[in-house]
């Protein structure tokens, strides 16, 4: 067994010990909610205080550094009906939606959302509550008329993340994150992995990593048997390899590190909206192999930061796709396993992709300016 696959596999209690915290315990984080609530209105004095509802690394970093003047709070559930929970919610000055719902604490209060693809209703922009309308890139604007000049695109943001030089070393790793496993094309890679490391058996010591859990489905992004079945089958083989990892991956803690010592990210995705863990990958200085679709281009450019797979006009869930995809994918792990100069080169290049295209503080003074303008601070 490889070190990594020990390692990974001596942290699932850990992961699991996370799991039961994060989702089996609803009251206690209603409690952490309702107390974070009660310390940030207590606080605030003249700071513009903002709840927020999505767990997603990019609005925990947001929470944590935020713009100078602003408070970030998350609070998921509703709190109507409480007259000490109605009492906080008049303390808020803005609410800082994901998706597709309204989260509001008070009827009248103003809403800021975001969304990561351009399927929302078009109603939204005439909808007086909602001040201002986020979309993660260009791909996710729709072409709607928009008077009032409600949407504008607004990248996320992720830290550059510290990590040692990589060298030119014989041993690469891999990584996918991201699931369901099928959407993200863990089966693409698990072929195309195999058929890299029968080519350089002997001359390189390869693992893959995939963060992802087969057997989890979504309803706006299903796939067909055959695709499912091609990935419950590449999770079976993995289980007896000693240097592939295919589970989901907890606490984030774990993956961040991963991402800070590996040596390329590949993610064959099929279906997708933005691709966030693209852009960590690119923090942490890797090379990066995706598809081209949806949002993914704005992030990778091919040569430059690494290399996208065309999916053309294939049905993606098809046999034929997959037999292309896999073809396109090892094509280009050969280019980087043999070239390590390259390899690091473009690792490079997407650190510093980050850092000119996906920046914080310009992201952090862009909110800043937008929720002073909705409350009416000078």
């Amino acid at each position: 067994m490889s070190l990594s696959k020990l390692f990974l596999t001596l942290m699932k209690p850990v992961g699991l010990v996370y799991l039961f915290w994060q989702h089996k315990l609803p009251l206690l984080t209603k409690v952490k909610e309702i107390f974070n609530l009660v310390y940030c209105a207590i606080i605030k004095k003249d700071k513009i205080l903002v709840v927020y509802n999505k767990n997603h690394p990019q609005w925990v970093t947001m929470a944590r550094n935020p713009p100078e003047g602003i408070m970030f709070v998350r609070v998921t559930s509703h709190f109507n009906g409480n007259w000490l929970l109605n009492l906080l919610a008049s303390k808020i000055d803005i609410s800082y939606d994901y998706g597709h719902n309204h989260f509001t604490l008070a009827t009248n209060q103003p809403i800021v959302k975001q969304y990561e693809h351009p399927h929302f209703r078009q109603e939204r922009l005439a909808d007086q509550q909602i001040k201002k309308i986020f979309v993660m890139s260009k791909w996710a604007k729709p072409d709607f008329p928009d008077p009032e000049h409600k949407l504008e695109v607004l990248y996320p943001t992720t830290p550059i993340k510290k990590v040692k030089a990589r060298t030119k070393n014989q041993q690469l790793t891999l990584f996918m994150a991201g699931a369901p496993a099928a959407c993200k094309g863990a089966d693409i890679l698990y072929q195309a992995f195999e058929n890299v490391e029968r080519k350089f058996s002997g001359q390189y010591a390869l693992s893959l990593i995939m963060a992802s859990n087969y057997n989890r489905q979504v309803d706006f992004y299903p796939v067909n048997e055959e695709c499912f079945d091609r990935t419950r089958q590449a999770y079976e083989k993995s289980i007896h390899k000693k240097n592939v990892y295919f589970e989901r991956i907890y606490p984030p803690i774990v993956v961040d590190y991963l991402y800070r010592n590996v040596d390329i990210y590949v993610l064959p995705t099929r279906f997708d909206s933005f691709g966030f863990s693209i852009l960590e990958a690119m923090s942490a200085g890797l090379p990066i192999i995706a598809t081209n679709i949806t949002a993914i281009p704005e992030m990778v450019k091919p040569r430059e930061n690494g290399f996208l797979i065309d999916v053309k006009d294939f049905d993606v869930q098809s046999q034929a796709y997959f037999e292309y995809a896999v073809k396109e994918l090892e094509k280009y792990l050969t280019i980087l396993i043999e070239d390590a100069p390259l390899r690091l080169e473009m690792g490079e290049a997407s650190r510093k992709r980050v850092e000119r295209k996906f920046n914080m503080e310009y992201k952090k003074s862009r909110l800043k300016t937008v929720f002073e303008e909705i409350v009416q601070k000078p």
